[in-house]
Protein backbone atom coordinates (compact mmCIF):
# COMPACT_ATOMS: atom_id res chain seq x y z
CA UNK A 1 0.00 0.00 0.00
CA UNK A 2 1.36 3.45 -0.79
CA UNK A 3 0.83 6.01 1.87
CA UNK A 4 -0.19 9.23 0.77
CA UNK A 5 1.09 12.82 1.99
CA UNK A 6 -1.75 14.57 3.47
CA UNK A 7 -3.95 17.43 0.98
CA UNK A 8 -2.42 20.51 3.37
CA UNK A 9 1.07 19.92 2.38
CA UNK A 10 2.81 21.48 -1.08
CA UNK A 11 5.24 19.07 -0.88
CA UNK A 12 5.41 15.68 0.47
CA UNK A 13 5.60 15.47 3.93
CA UNK A 14 6.80 19.05 4.33
CA UNK A 15 5.13 21.53 6.15
CA UNK A 16 3.36 24.62 4.90
CA UNK A 17 4.80 28.14 4.73
CA UNK A 18 3.35 31.06 7.65
CA UNK A 19 1.13 32.40 5.43
CA UNK A 20 -1.57 35.16 5.40
CA UNK A 21 -4.14 32.36 5.20
CA UNK A 22 -2.51 30.14 7.18
CA UNK A 23 -2.34 32.74 9.63
CA UNK A 24 -5.64 33.66 9.20
CA UNK A 25 -7.05 30.09 9.25
CA UNK A 26 -5.18 29.43 12.57
CA UNK A 27 -6.60 32.48 14.43
CA UNK A 28 -10.18 31.48 13.23
CA UNK A 29 -10.05 28.33 15.03
CA UNK A 30 -9.27 29.57 18.22
CA UNK A 31 -5.54 27.86 18.53
CA UNK A 32 -2.41 29.68 19.94
CA UNK A 33 0.66 28.70 19.29
CA UNK A 34 3.36 30.70 21.13
CA UNK A 35 6.24 30.19 18.11
CA UNK A 36 5.53 29.54 14.38
CA UNK A 37 8.21 26.78 14.30
CA UNK A 38 10.13 24.99 16.34
CA UNK A 39 13.21 26.14 15.10
CA UNK A 40 12.05 29.83 15.21
CA UNK A 41 11.75 28.93 19.16
CA UNK A 42 15.08 28.25 19.47
CA UNK A 43 16.42 31.31 17.57
CA UNK A 44 14.34 33.28 19.71
CA UNK A 45 16.28 31.94 22.55
CA UNK A 46 19.71 31.97 21.15
CA UNK A 47 19.59 35.49 19.96
CA UNK A 48 18.13 36.81 23.32
CA UNK A 49 21.27 35.26 24.96
CA UNK A 50 23.62 36.67 22.28
CA UNK A 51 25.71 40.01 21.95
CA UNK A 52 26.25 41.46 18.90
CA UNK A 53 29.54 42.96 18.65
CA UNK A 54 29.41 46.39 15.86
CA UNK A 55 32.98 46.88 15.23
CA UNK A 56 33.05 50.30 14.13
CA UNK A 57 35.68 52.79 12.91
CA UNK A 58 37.57 55.13 14.85
CA UNK A 59 38.67 57.60 12.03
CA UNK A 60 35.33 58.12 9.72
CA UNK A 61 32.40 59.34 11.11
CA UNK A 62 29.36 56.72 11.25
CA UNK A 63 25.64 56.07 12.33
CA UNK A 64 24.67 52.88 12.93
CA UNK A 65 22.08 51.30 10.49
CA UNK A 66 20.56 47.79 9.82
CA UNK A 67 23.61 46.23 7.98
CA UNK A 68 25.96 47.04 10.56
CA UNK A 69 23.57 44.70 12.73
CA UNK A 70 23.38 42.33 9.84
CA UNK A 71 27.35 41.63 9.49
CA UNK A 72 27.97 41.50 12.94
CA UNK A 73 25.45 38.50 13.43
CA UNK A 74 26.80 37.11 9.98
CA UNK A 75 29.73 36.98 11.84
CA UNK A 76 28.21 34.70 14.60
CA UNK A 77 26.74 32.70 11.34
CA UNK A 78 23.15 34.20 11.88
CA UNK A 79 21.77 35.12 8.31
CA UNK A 80 19.27 38.33 9.35
CA UNK A 81 17.93 40.47 6.56
CA UNK A 82 17.72 44.27 7.03
CA UNK A 83 14.32 44.34 6.87
CA UNK A 84 14.03 42.18 9.66
CA UNK A 85 16.12 44.43 12.35
CA UNK A 86 14.50 47.55 13.84
CA UNK A 87 16.99 50.04 15.55
CA UNK A 88 16.57 52.46 18.65
CA UNK A 89 14.64 55.76 17.63
CA UNK A 90 17.54 57.58 18.42
CA UNK A 91 20.38 57.55 15.87
CA UNK A 92 24.03 56.22 16.95
CA UNK A 93 26.60 58.01 15.80
CA UNK A 94 30.45 58.11 15.73
CA UNK A 95 33.46 57.59 16.39
CA UNK A 96 32.62 58.62 19.86
CA UNK A 97 34.81 56.72 22.60
CA UNK A 98 32.35 57.41 24.99
CA UNK A 99 30.59 54.93 23.30
CA UNK A 100 33.29 52.25 24.02
CA UNK A 101 31.80 49.02 25.06
CA UNK A 102 28.01 50.25 25.73
CA UNK A 103 24.92 48.82 24.81
CA UNK A 104 21.91 49.40 23.17
CA UNK A 105 19.03 46.98 21.39
CA UNK A 106 17.47 46.14 18.44
CA UNK A 107 14.81 44.53 17.93
CA UNK A 108 14.87 40.99 15.15
CA UNK A 109 11.76 39.84 13.54
CA UNK A 110 12.07 36.18 12.62
CA UNK A 111 9.59 34.44 9.98
CA UNK A 112 7.63 37.78 9.91
CA UNK A 113 5.72 36.81 13.33
CA UNK A 114 7.67 36.55 16.54
CA UNK A 115 10.01 39.72 17.74
CA UNK A 116 13.15 39.36 19.96
CA UNK A 117 15.21 41.59 22.13
CA UNK A 118 18.97 41.21 21.48
CA UNK A 119 22.09 43.26 22.67
CA UNK A 120 24.48 44.99 20.62
CA UNK A 121 27.81 46.53 22.00
CA UNK A 122 29.81 49.08 20.09
CA UNK A 123 33.68 48.51 20.04
CA UNK A 124 35.97 50.81 18.01
CA UNK A 125 38.79 49.90 15.63
CA UNK A 126 41.54 51.58 13.72
CA UNK A 127 43.44 50.33 11.01
CA UNK A 128 46.47 51.27 12.50
CA UNK A 129 47.80 48.89 15.39
CA UNK A 130 49.54 51.84 17.24
CA UNK A 131 46.44 53.47 17.50
CA UNK A 132 44.17 50.61 18.57
CA UNK A 133 42.10 50.72 21.81
CA UNK A 134 44.21 48.53 24.12
CA UNK A 135 43.10 44.71 24.60
CA UNK A 136 41.02 44.25 27.32
CA UNK A 137 40.90 40.57 28.87
CA UNK A 138 37.81 39.36 29.52
CA UNK A 139 35.72 42.81 28.23
CA UNK A 140 32.83 40.14 27.31
CA UNK A 141 32.31 39.57 30.92
CA UNK A 142 32.51 43.08 31.74
CA UNK A 143 28.66 44.98 32.58
CA UNK A 144 26.64 45.62 29.62
CA UNK A 145 25.97 49.53 30.13
CA UNK A 146 23.45 50.78 28.22
CA UNK A 147 23.37 53.39 26.00
CA UNK A 148 20.07 54.69 26.49
CA UNK A 149 19.27 54.92 30.34
CA UNK A 150 15.91 53.71 29.45
CA UNK A 151 16.96 50.21 28.11
CA UNK A 152 18.48 49.36 31.39
CA UNK A 153 15.89 47.82 32.70
CA UNK A 154 15.16 46.01 29.22
CA UNK A 155 18.91 44.62 29.45
CA UNK A 156 18.33 43.56 33.44
CA UNK A 157 14.93 41.39 32.10
CA UNK A 158 17.45 39.49 29.36
CA UNK A 159 18.76 36.12 30.29
CA UNK A 160 22.28 36.39 30.48
CA UNK A 161 24.83 36.19 27.83
CA UNK A 162 26.80 32.53 28.54
CA UNK A 163 30.23 33.15 29.22
CA UNK A 164 33.42 31.79 27.49
CA UNK A 165 34.19 28.20 27.00
CA UNK A 166 37.23 26.76 28.67
CA UNK A 167 39.16 23.88 28.09
CA UNK A 168 40.33 22.12 31.38
CA UNK A 169 43.59 20.67 30.77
Amino acid sequence: MIRRPPRSTLFPYTTLFRSAKCKSQQESSGETVKHSTPSAEKMAMFLSKSVALLTMNMEQPWTIKPWHVKVSLRKGGIMVPDYAIKLPDKPISGPNLELEGKCFLVTITINECETVTVRCRIHHWHNNPLKRLPNVKGYWEGPLDPIFPEDEAILITLPKPPGPKTIET
